[in-house]
């Protein structure tokens, strides 16, 4: 029974896998249709995707036809800028397409909705080695996994539920969320900085930097449409730039500790390693991929299986 069961969630796996691969926009539906967005921060998800894509899409697309034309580089640095912009493009969407599908095929005890759990949680609840119960939920959940109410499902070593991506970061998406806060906080600082020298460029000025001064000035004639719009994408891409470091911050810190922040409140370090290195090796996986996991978010196998985990030595 055992192995069937098995082989009949791998099946499942393999067709969810290839229908995430084939189309995002369905296998991303498919698991938010679980959720309640009655819940109080639903607008917060709404604002956040919209001011997260908005930077991803809108804001390049400002900076190559309007702002980098002003700024008038040599051929060579229009070029470095381009490719620049396009690889920090590229680089963001790519890792959170990586987050968004990790979560529902590596992160999620069991889904609800599609009626899918883990293969890793199956072995793991096979071998007799039940210590825990979500009393949200009613699944046998193994250690370190915690329930969100946002996302209404268990997840393996959840830190965080980030609002920019909809969903939780759990035991196999921790290096490509921390990419992406890496290349999120590169771009928008660079694009903020160039967007803030073309608004005292055009503006005249400081006053430039505002947006009541930026749309009078746009009324009057006296500066284009660009200036307004530049001024008002500097306000998102300062807000997003924000998030995405503090964020970026928490996860480094979380991962540099090898705990939760349900151990971290708990002071439960029974996780925690002897050094930041195994600390490290435990989410993100051996130190030769490390680099790789900056071009492009391969699937990289954490020391882990997210159910059986290392636990820090004694000492004397």
């Amino acid at each position: 029974n055992a192995m069937a069961k098995l082989a009949a969630n791998e099946s499942l796996e393999s067709q969810s896998k290839s229908k995430t691969s084939a189309n995002l926009t369905n296998a991303w539906r498919e698991h938010m249709q679980s959720r309640s967005f009655t819940t109080e921060p639903h607008h917060l998800h709404r604002l956040g995707i919209l001011a997260y894509f908005y930077c991803l899409l809108a804001t390049p697309a400002l900076f190559l036809t309007r702002v980098l034309p002003q700024l008038s580089p040599a051929d060579s640095g229009w070029w470095a800028a381009v490719l620049a912009t396009a690889f920090l493009v590229a680089e963001n969407f790519l890792n959170y397409r990586a987050c968004i599908i990790g979560h529902h095929e590596h992160n999620v005890v069991h889904c609800f909705h599609c009626q899918r759990t883990s293969p890793a949680v199956l072995a793991w609840q096979d071998g007799g080695d039940r210590r825990q119960r979500c009393l949200a939920c009613q699944t046998e959940s193994p250690p370190r996994s915690e329930h969100c109410r946002l996302c209404n499902l268990c997840v393996m070593r959840r830190h965080f539920h980030c609002y920019l991506l909809c969903c939780c970061i759990g035991h196999r998406t921790h290096g490509h969320f921390l990419a992406l806060c890496l290349y999120s906080t590169v771009g928008l600082a660079t694009s903020s900085l160039a967007f803030a020298i073309y608004a005292v460029d055009v503006g005249g000025g400081w006053s430039g930097l505002l947006l009541p001064a930026a749309a009078l000035r746009f009324a009057a004639g006296s500066a284009p449409a660009a200036l307004p719009a530049a001024v008002f994408s500097l306000y998102i891409q300062l807000t997003c730039l924000a998030i995405a470091a503090i964020y970026g911050f928490l996860q480094l810190q979380l991962l540099l500790r090898n705990q939760t922040p349900a151990e971290i409140a708990a002071m439960d370090r029974r996780y925690r390693l002897d050094s930041c290195y195994d600390n490290l090796r435990a989410s993100l996986g051996p130190a030769r991929y490390w680099p790789l996991l900056l071009l492009y978010p391969i699937r990289i196998e954490p020391d882990s299986d997210g159910c059986n985990w290392r636990l820090r030595s004694k000492r004397s």
